[in-house]
């Protein structure tokens, strides 16, 4: 590590060359606008950001909450945890609290130890 930069010209230069075999594996990942819809599972992306991304190009930046949305593709996020949506469903949101109901009654109740009503608090 030379030239007294503090090594940083040997880091940045290896990190560059770590992007570079993630890019040439096509393994890179990089943000792209969106625009929220509502529903947790999807997002609006602009037509010409959607072909920039399937031809491996940087974003067009028309992405954005004043895009037309006649010019917005809809796009369901497989990426997620709950791509399904089902989180939200009304029938598993009732399953889960009837769930929570049950396992409440069969846990015995919390009690605090006794030690007398002069007991002091140890620390």
């Amino acid at each position: 590590m030379g030239g007294g930069d503090g090594g940083g010209a040997d880091w940045r230069a290896w990190a560059e060359a770590g992007v570079a075999d993630l890019r040439s594996r096509k393994l890179l990942r990089t943000l792209r606008p969106v625009v929220p819809t509502g529903a947790a599972v999807e997002a609006h992306m602009h037509e010409a950001d959607v072909a920039a991304w399937l031809e491996d190009r940087e974003p067009t930046g028309l992405t954005g909450p004043r895009a037309p949305l006649a010019s917005l593709t809809t796009l369901r996020l497989f990426s997620l945890n709950d791509y399904l949506g089902l989180s939200s469903h009304p029938d598993v949101c009732r399953a889960a609290a009837e769930a929570a109901l049950q396992a409440r009654r069969a846990a015995p109740p919390a009690r605090r130890p006794h030690r007398g009503p002069n007991a002091r608090p140890h620390f």
